[in-house]
């Protein structure tokens, strides 16, 4: 769990948490370990160890972002294969546009607001098939 903060806290020592796996592994009977397999001192307070029960998902909010939901839907509807890499790829244009503008087109400054360098920032410019004289010339118009 690099880099999160869903850590959890373990009341006890390394070797009872090794045991609770242990326990639970031995009891379920799929590929999934779930909360009924885990020993009843673990469930007591399934909370304080990071175990939580499933949590329906919210309907989404479909008033952010209008065009890009409109463009997910067109792909998907089209059954476009790279779903993912073709928004990716939108977002990505719109980004280093906004960022090119509010920086005059410098692209060092540009790559330092991204937190990537000069030579990723240019490279991913010309896979884009972005221009930074381009980018700036279109929001002079």
């Amino acid at each position: 769990m690099r880099g999160t903060s869903n850590a959890a806290h373990w009341p006890g020592n390394i070797r009872e948490l090794q045991s609770a796996i242990k326990y639970a592994i031995v009891r379920t009977t799929s590929d999934v370990i779930t909360l009924d397999c885990l020993p009843d001192s673990v469930k007591q307070n399934p909370i304080k160890i990071g175990v939580s029960a499933a949590v329906p998902l919210s309907e989404p909010d479909s008033s952010r972002y209008p065009e890009l939901r409109a463009l997910i839907q067109q792909l998907i509807d089209t059954h476009q294969p790279n779903i993912q890499d073709m928004v990716y790829a939108e977002v990505d244009k719109v980004l280093y546009e906004q960022v090119l503008n509010q920086v005059a087109g410098h692209q060092s400054q540009a790559a330092g607001i991204l937190g990537i360098s000069r030579t990723t920032f240019r490279h991913r410019l010309q896979s884009l098939g972005m221009n930074v004289s381009k980018i700036l010339k279109s929001t002079d118009d």
